[in-house]
Parts: structure tokens; sequence; C-alpha cells
């Protein structure tokens, strides 16, 4: 480099070995905070991995007890289809028709049905009735061994499906004897004998292709004498009914499955599962997350930490490379002051500005890992804390690439329409300072500029922490258009900027300064909003006007020229960190 004198190696070699912080604790240094992270970074997992289970309890519980809910309204119906046939077993088709409509069809119902009880004297008869009622002759069947319909065998009692609804869909089991089906056969004698409702394990049945389909029975019995006369029963599909009572909003992030479990044996429920027992049957439920589902575990804490160890460690390089400097170029420091202090100043702003939101998130993270008795608006409270730091410092790093992709003509943006009321909104919304901003007029038109929109909610985002920063109690937002450009203006009633500064306001590494109470920023925010202002055809001015402080951001309502959107070089777009954060 020019003007710089050689360095005396040996001499250097010398103050190395003789130097109090030798670089070998340094990098143990590192490598103890390394483990450190990791450690943290398991711990965060883990606590992540225990509340994801927990999101998935609370959702397979609500699943379950709707279920169930649905199932007590199923029954509720057969009940009370049981009192139309109680009144009268001679029930036309039609009138089962429009009284099972006002029952209605709860979901998760395939159908509803009467089954008529015979003896075997009785059915020719039972079969008359069937045509009669159906205009044509109908033969009472069974099904084989393969779900087929076969001619009925020889039994005392028979169990005929007389009446169904929707009864087109369901009109070829008119005729079948359930009694004869082995799944079926227990089931239906406990609601003949018990008078109660039952439920049927899993079935296949002619008219109905799922391997998930079972039957909810309910007796009727003759007021009168207290005898069996007939069956009602609800044709049930479970992975509809399981389904249709999923709590709303969760469908497509949640994948459940599902199985019939021996009531008799306890079930051996695995994570994330729960056993649903109705009816003398139960079934196994469990559910799991889709891979882009919001109830997985919650992993964002320990990126965080990784993240925050990989600014750590760069900053134990940065600091590891400025020792060996200071200790190489101690010769040479006199003649260099000059030009390195606006670069010492500026570390120590990156310094105070990364290390304040730092430590928070790592303090949060801390409590977070040993805070086993924190509730969980304890908890959310300081995940969001760790967020909004966390967006800090990628606004930071946004600024800081914008400085110095500019200082190489890398900068580029794009030109498309921009609604600078939704990103002034935006902006405002993320800042946390809703209450104090007030926007100019409150609504309008369609108020739309060309430029970018991640470079103007930069833009923005830095006016508003200027004034917040510096300026007084009350900001001001208003919105204008003239005739072939848009302006918007962030205004606050503070002290205004020094009458020092006002030359170099717009230069690089200048902050506002002399404020009491107000610690220095990085000095990027005015000289890179400046920069984008131009980039995009605009400008951004500053005055002093009726006791406010003004900025000014101008764009134009229409494309700009070649010659004011060109860039010098060859440019590389790449997205700024943190620019999905508004």
């Amino acid at each position: 480099m020019k003007g710089r004198r050689p360095l005396n190696t040996s001499d250097t070699n010398a103050r190395l070995e003789h130097d109090p912080l030798p670089i070998r604790v340094l990098i143990g240094v590192g490598l103890a905070g390394l483990a450190v992270i990791a450690a943290t970074v398991v711990g965060l997992w883990s606590q992540a991995s225990a509340e994801a289970e927990d999101r998935l309890a609370s959702q397979l519980q609500s699943a379950v007890e709707l279920t169930s809910t649905a199932l007590d309204t199923v029954d509720a119906k057969l009940v009370s289809l049981s009192g139309l046939f109680r009144s009268s077993v001679l029930v036309t088709p039609g009138e089962f028709q429009r009284f099972s409509a006002d029952v209605g069809v709860e979901a998760g119902m395939a159908g509803i049905g009467y089954v008529t009880t015979v003896d075997a004297a009785g059915l020719a008869n039972a079969e008359n009735l069937l045509g009669s009622q159906s205009g044509a002759e109908v033969t009472a069947y069974e099904l084989d061994g393969n779900g087929m319909p076969a001619e009925l065998g020889s039994r005392d009692h028979y169990h005929l499906v007389q009446h169904v609804s929707p009864r087109l869909e369901w009109e070829s089991l008119r005729g079948l004897d359930l009694g004869a089906l082995p799944a079926v056969e227990p089931d239906l004698q406990s609601a003949i004998e018990t008078g109660s409702m039952a439920m049927t394990p899993f079935i296949t049945l002619p008219a109905e292709d799922d391997d998930d389909t079972f039957l909810m029975l309910r007796s009727v019995i003759n007021p009168a004498t207290g005898e069996h006369l007939a069956l009602v029963v609800a044709l049930m599909d479970f992975s509809d009914l399981l389904l249709t009572h999923i709590p709303p909003g969760v469908e497509s992030y949640l994948e459940w499955q599902f199985s019939e479990v021996d009531s008799a044996v306890p079930a051996m429920t695995e994570p994330n599962s729960s056993v649903l027992s109705y009816g003398g049957r139960d079934w196994l439920i469990t559910v799991s997350p889709t891979a882009d589902s919001p109830f997985g575990p919650d992993r964002s804490g320990g990126y965080v930490v990784i993240l925050l160890g990989i600014v750590g460690t760069l900053f134990a390089m940065v600091a590891v490379h400025l020792y060996r400097q200071r200790v190489e170029g101690a010769a040479q420091l006199a003649a260099a002051r000059q030009s390195t202090d606006a670069k010492i100043r500026f570390i120590a702003a990156i310094s105070h500005e990364l290390r304040t939101p730092l430590t928070s998130v790592l303090g949060f993270a801390e409590i977070l890992k040993d805070g086993n008795d924190l509730n969980t608006e304890e908890r959310y409270s300081m995940m969001k804390a760790i967020t909004e730091e966390a967006t800090d410092l990628a606004h930071i790093i946004d600024d800081l690439l914008v400085a110095a992709r500019g200082e190489i003509g890398q900068v580029i943006v794009a030109k498309v329409p921009v609604s600078m009321r939704e990103e002034v909104q935006a902006v405002v919304g993320a800042s946390g300072l809703a209450d104090r901003v007030v926007v100019w007029p409150p609504a309008g038109g369609p108020e739309v500029a060309m430029g970018d929109p991640v470079r103007v909610r930069q833009i923005l985002r830095n006016l508003l922490e200027n004034a917040r920063r510096y300026g007084g109690s009350m900001i001001e937002i208003e919105l204008a258009p003239t005739s072939r450009s848009l302006w918007v203006e962030v205004r606050d009633d503070g002290s205004g900027v020094p009458a020092t500064i006002l030359d170099t306001l717009f230069e690089p590494y200048q902050q506002a300064g002399g404020t009491i109470g107000v610690t220095e920023s990085l000095g990027l925010g005015l000289s890179v909003s400046s920069q984008l202002a131009d980039l995009m055809g605009g400008e951004l001015v500053h005055q002093r006007k009726g006791g406010w402080t003004v900025f000014r951001l101008t764009l134009p309502q229409e494309t700009p020229s070649a010659s004011q959107g060109d860039t010098p070089g060859h440019p590389i777009d790449l997205p700024l960190i943190g620019s999905r954060n508004l």
C-alpha cells in the first residue's frame, strides 16, 4: 500500500511471542463458545419438540371430542327414527323418506335405514311387502364369503333391510338380511337384548367400497308389550366422520390415521395418538404434522442461536484481525490515524447496534432454555422479543449491504408499480409506532409510484427510525401526488438536524449527534435511502418547515428513462437480508 513502511518480520514475531493474549487463547475461547451454542441449540430444539407434541395433543383431543359429540347426535337421530316406528310399524317408503329428511344426515353418515325383524313363517309376507313398496319383486338375500348376494339360509329369525335413505344410493341393500353377516350379528343381538345402541366393527357392504364402514343399531320396541319389533340403523363412514370434525383451519397441516382396536385389550398408544371409545368400540387415532405444518417443532430459536454463533465467530475473527493489524501496524499508526478515525467510530457503532439485540436474544434464549416453569404466554412473549431483535439485526445488515454495494456500483432496483400507502402502513405497523404516527390523508386513492417495493420499505423504515431516534414526540407521514410524481413526507416536531452537519447529512457514517440520551447509530440510513431514491429515478431531500423536521421522498408515477435507471458495471441482484419481514 502506498506510504506504508515494510514491517520487520523478526520484530513482529518477537512481539507476538511476548503478547499477553496469544491467538491460541482466542481460538480456545471461540471453540468453548461454539460448544455452549451447540448445547443451547439442542436444548431449544428439545423444548420445541415438546411444545409441538403439546400442540398436536390439543388438536387430537379436540377432534376426538368433536367426533364423540357427532356420534351422540347420530344416536339421537336413531332414537327419533325409532319413535316413528313405535307409533306405527306400517310406515310407507314416502313417509320414511320425509321423516329421514326432517331428521337430517349428520356429517359422517352415509345413510339411515329401517330393518324389520320376521320369523321364518313371516318371511314370505315380508318379501311381498318389500315388493309392493318398491313396485317390483324383491327376494330377501344374504352375502356369501365374497360379499356377493346369495340365497337365504334357514334361520329362526331374519333381519331384513326395508327402508333406506338416501334411497337411490342404498336401494340395493333392501332385502339384505343383516343378521346373516357374521361381523354384524353379535352387535345386532346386543341391541335387541339390551335395548341400547350397539356399534359394529368395520364391515364391507355391496353399496359401500370403503373399508371403514360401520353400523350404529337401535332396537324398535313395542311400547305396549315391550317386545322387539325392528331395528333402526345408521350407515357410518369413519374417515368422513373424523375428517369433517377436525378443528377448522388445520385440515391441510395435519395427517390423520386410525385403526380399530380390541376394547378387551388395553391399547398401546403411541406419541400423538388417542383412543376414541364409543358404544363398546375403540379406535386408535394418530395425528402427525405435514412437512410445512405450523404444528411441527418450531426450530427458529435454534436457528437464531446458530446465526448468533456465526456472527459471534465472525466478531472473534474481526477482533483477531484487528488485533494483529494493531501489532503489525504500530509503526504506521500516527500516519494512518486521520483515515482510520471514521472506521473506528463505525466499528464502535456496529458493536453497539448489534450487541444490544444480540444480548437480548441470548438472554431470552437462556431463559427459555432453563425456564421450565414458564407458561405459554411468557414463552410466546419471549419468542416474539427474539424475533423482533433478530429483525432489527436484519435491518442493520440491509443498510450495510446497500452501502457496500453502492461503493462498487452494484446496487440494482426494480421498476414496478408500488402502492405507497400500503408500504407506509406496512412499515408503520412493523415499527411499533402506530400509536405515535399520524398518516395524512387517512384514506386516499391508488397513490401508486414506480419503484422497488423492497427498497421503498427500506427507505421508509430508515426515515421512521430516524424520526423515532432523533425527532420529537409527534410523527406524521403525508402522501400527495403531483403531475408526474408522488411524494411521501416523514416529519417530526423535534429540534431538527444540527446546522453543522446539514452539508454532509446524506453522506455515509454521518450521525445526527447532539441529542441528549440518544446513542449514535451506524450513520448509514440517510445515505443508503438517498442512494436508493436516486436509483429509482426519484430523490430524497431534507428541510425545516414550520417547526417540523421534514424528509421528502419523491418517486415518478411512470417508468423513468433508461438513463435514470442505469447502474454502472454489471450489477448482481441479490435479495436483502430481512426483506420479507415487512
